[in-house]
């Protein structure tokens, strides 16, 4: 699915009302597109299940 999606930071920064053009601090990783970044989002969200959730999905049984 996130193969279809052509948006960026900067779009959505744009929509906002907050202008971001190639001068920005920043341009190269907002302009990333969620396309460009399919490849590695399964393991951002490894990453951040790790360290939101230690334990687990279901974390440990309470005696």
């Amino acid at each position: 699915m996130a193969m279809a999606l052509d948006y960026s930071w900067a779009t959505l920064f744009n929509s906002l009302g907050l202008h971001i053009t190639p001068e920005s601090f920043g341009w190269p990783v907002l302009s990333l597109t969620i396309s460009q970044m399919a490849p590695i989002l399964p393991y951002l969200f490894l990453v951040l299940m790790l360290i939101f959730r230690p334990k687990g999905l279901m974390g440990t049984r309470e005696d």
